[in-house]
């Protein structure tokens, strides 16, 4: 594999809003110097909650997350939450081609592969101009 054949993860960042980002680089203004410290103490960790406006608790989280992280303003980002047990997390009209092929061509007696299910899926939603599902591939040709 050479390195124009390397993929690209972006994690989100390429979608960050400027304030999100000013948010993670201020966060790890104050987090960094803690997070170099074997003790923290009890005023340093108050002090950093209220430069911060965050909970004592969620400094305490921070730090370890500094520590744990790469070293960059990026670990210390606010997460997103996949939306959960139970509920979507594909935009409205792929999720209903999805379920349509599963119930037409996978629920059956007589099975498709997944391999040939998921063709069918990043086929639908190419001829429909949508984005396909995460990871899949766009059929050569």
């Amino acid at each position: 594999m050479t390195d124009n054949d390397v993929p690209l993860f972006s994690h989100g960042l390429l979608a960050m809003t400027e304030e999100d980002w000013d948010t993670a680089v201020r966060t790890a203004a104050v987090i960094t110097p803690l997070s170099q410290r074997d003790v923290i103490g009890l005023s340093a960790a108050a002090e950093a909650a209220a430069q911060l406006g965050v909970s004592l608790r969620q400094v305490y989280v921070l730090v370890d997350r500094c520590r744990r992280g790469s070293g960059n303003a990026t670990d210390l980002l606010r997460g997103q939450s996949d939306g959960g047990r139970g509920t979507w997390r594909l935009a409205g009209p792929v999720e209903d081609v999805l379920q349509d092929l599963i119930r037409a061509r996978y629920l059956k007696r007589q099975k498709l592969s997944l391999a040939a299910l998921h063709r069918d899926v990043v086929q639908a939603c190419s001829s429909k101009v949508w984005p396909h599902p995460p990871g899949a591939q766009l059929p050569a040709g």
